[in-house]
């Protein structure tokens, strides 16, 4: 709710509602959808029903933000799917282009998250500096065994596009 008073606050068209019953009727009423977690929340039906109603939802041209928790990161991606009962799924790259592809979504951009939120705090650049060591190593274990998962950050997001 606090992001919603936040963008209220500065005149934009923003609100908070039941995401699958008041998508129902939204037919073509939207130039963006952000989806901020949702989608681990979701069964998989669940899930690709709710990106088909945002697919329904938007504009020709209309643009979907997506992110949630990465099932590729090594230290932490087993552990966000058990942090809590309600997370049914983490993403890969892969993954989460498929459910965007399945819901029709094209032009999928997947982008890395790093949450390093509080700025003038010190450590975080710190915080940085070491996830992106990680990082490098982790892809280079990666490539050993064969794969090509590029983001490995904490949390994984995607744009997409309705055409």
């Amino acid at each position: 709710r606090l992001k919603v008073d936040y963008a209220l606050k500065r005149n934009l068209n923003c609100r908070s509602e039941p995401a699958f019953e008041f998508l129902q009727d939204q037919v073509g009423q939207f130039d963006a959808i952000v989806c901020e977690q949702e989608l681990n929340h979701l069964a998989l039906e669940e899930m690709i029903e709710f990106l088909k109603l945002c697919w329904k939802s938007l504009h020709p041209g209309g643009v979907i933000v997506v992110y949630g928790l990465n099932g590729a990161n090594p230290l932490v991606g087993s552990e966000n799917l058990a942090h809590n009962i309600d997370h049914f799924s983490t993403f890969t790259e892969y993954s989460l282009a498929q459910v965007l592809r399945i819901a029709d979504f094209k032009e999928i951009k997947l982008l890395p998250l790093k949450l390093y939120v509080f700025w003038n705090n010190p450590l975080n650049y710190v915080g940085l500096v070491v996830t992106a060591v990680l990082d490098l190593l982790f892809r280079a274990g990666f490539m050993l065994y064969g794969k090509d998962t590029k983001i490995l950050t904490k949390k994984i997001a995607a744009t997409a596009r309705k055409l």
